[in-house]
């Protein structure tokens, strides 16, 4: 009995050491071509800048994913940086709103924004409108 104890544990050793083996040829499983990653999709955005009777349109191309992020990069666009919520636009085309008087109303094809821009996905064809307000 103990002998058959004896040449069953072997047996299993064995066949443990030659199953983690392999037989040494490469693993052909794996593909070893990495997948492309998908190019940037431009978007073609058209940008109006409104301050009381003048209008200044701008037109450009973008690969950005999120509204601020596009007028950022155009230089569109300044303000404060607020780690949680992103830029608080207070200056738009070198117009800086007074802080007690003005704010920059964002309106996203024709529609006001009423969610937070620094979250605002834009696609190809968008109109955006930045107008200057003044409090009563």
């Amino acid at each position: 009995m103990k002998k058959l104890t004896l040449i069953l544990a072997m047996l299993l050793v064995v066949t443990m050491v030659f199953a983690g083996c392999g037989n040494g040829a490469p693993d052909t499983t794996a593909d070893p071509t990495p997948e492309p990653t998908a190019a940037p999709v431009e978007k073609n955005i058209t940008v109006n800048v409104v301050n009381g009777e003048d209008t200044e349109t701008f037109k450009f191309v973008t690969t950005k994913e999120l509204l601020v992020e596009a007028l950022v990069e155009q230089k569109l666009v300044s303000g404060i940086d607020d780690p949680a919520n992103g830029l608080f636009i207070t200056t738009v085309n070198e117009v800086t709103a007074d802080d007690m008087k003005e704010w920059w109303k964002i309106s996203h094809n024709g529609e006001e924004l009423l969610q937070n821009p620094n979250f605002t996905s834009i696609a190809d064809g968008d109109t955006i409108e930045l107008s200057l307000m003044k409090d009563a």
